[in-house]
């Protein structure tokens, strides 16, 4: 009986280098012998599965610009333009990122940067879109699904399909030490998140968000926020 060296948990769907190479399933096909039944076989087998899994992890972060220590990305990912991404130490990307940080659309060149600071934790699912400048503070934490891009498909030429019109000038994104994005939400280009800002779940953030403000909706409105001695809430207009 024969055993293939992959599990589940370990495959996924890998861009590779700064070369846009299109992504592909990876898969591992050296064979090996069952391990033997019985508590010691378990045992044998969850540590091969953390071995490749590991090796797979660390296949996406030494090709990172810099990656501080304890910082990890969870299979599957999609990572384009590694050696353009900035990472802290202690630094957590849930599975399924999408995280495209691209140096040229449609022919043209772009000169993008995505840095994230120390002890960030992104959620499941997470994308990035970057062509300029993303850069997102210490501590943050965002739920799964979120979105957080510098730019757009252009849409104003009504003689070209979307797709090929390519991408509007990026305009930078910062979102601030401590800051919360919920399930689901999106930061658009131009938006700067203060520290602590909490962004609801499902948002759409259009414009900048005050330190330690509490937004929600399509586009995002402040409906709570610290004034320095307690919480508000803005009246309803």
């Amino acid at each position: 009986m024969l055993l293939c060296e992959h599990d589940p948990i370990a495959l996924g769907w890998l861009a590779l280098g700064p070369d846009r190479e299109v992504p592909r399933q990876r898969w591992h096909t050296r064979l090996m012998p069952a391990p033997p039944p019985g508590g010691l076989g378990r045992r044998l087998a969850g540590s091969l599965r953390r071995r490749v899994y590991l090796r797979r992890v660390r296949g996406i972060t030494d090709r990172l610009g810099s990656c501080g220590s304890g910082s990890i990305v969870h299979f599957p990912a999609v990572v384009i333009g590694h050696h353009r991404i900035e990472l802290g130490r202690d630094v957590t990307i849930n599975s399924g990122a999408f995280i495209s940080v691209a140096e040229e659309a449609e022919g043209k060149r772009y000169d993008p940067r995505l840095t994230i600071g120390d002890r960030v934790t992104l959620g499941s699912g997470a994308v990035i879109a970057c062509n300029g400048s993303v850069e997102i503070g210490d501590d943050v934490l965002t739920a799964d699904r979120v979105f957080i891009g510098d730019t757009y498909h252009e849409y104003r030429d009504v003689t070209r399909p979307i797709a090929r019109q390519g991408l509007a000038d990026p305009r930078p994104v910062a979102i601030g030490s401590g800051a919360f994005l919920g399930i689901g939400c999106a930061i658009l280009p131009g938006v700067i998140l203060g520290e602590g800002a909490y962004v609801g779940a499902g948002a759409v953030v259009t414009r900048d968000v005050p330190s330690h403000a509490v937004v929600a909706g399509n586009p995002a409105r402040v409906i709570r926020r610290w004034d320095g001695h307690a919480w508000v809430e803005p009246p309803v207009t």
